[in-house]
């Protein structure tokens, strides 16, 4: 597991977590083309293994763009057949909205919490 520190990115980072059997990739900052490879790269290098659902903590998330929405659909689609599901947690309105624009509400498993999306057992999303 890593961290990613990109310094010129307004101070995006990302660093993985476990809890109470889930992994948990809490990302701080605007999603937006310059954090999409940083992203990706984090990403896929967990999605790849087989283990618990991967929730991704968008509390500190005020933006995503579409580069970064790309991002999750396509790791989505290999989180279903290696862990469970990608789970979106606590998603701010801003991005919440980017999701209904995208048509991606009804796409991700979105839930209000970190907690309740860690809960939701192992095998939805």
């Amino acid at each position: 597991m890593m961290a990613i520190e990109d310094e010129q990115d307004e101070g995006f980072s990302a660093f993985w977590d476990e809890s109470d059997g889930a992994l948990v990739l809490r990302i701080k900052g605007e999603l937006d083309l310059s954090a999409s490879a940083a992203l990706r790269a984090c990403l896929l290098d967990e999605v790849g293994l087989e283990g618990p659902p991967i929730v991704v903590d968008m509390s500190e998330v005020p933006f995503v763009d579409s580069t970064c929405l790309g991002v999750f659909i396509s790791v989505m689609r290999q989180a279903q057949l290696t862990r469970g599901g990608l789970r979106l947690a606590a998603v701010q309105p801003r991005v919440r909205r980017a999701l209904q624009m995208a048509a991606l509400d009804d796409v991700f498993a979105i839930f209000p919490s970190v907690k309740e999306a860690v809960s939701s057992g192992p095998a939805s999303g």
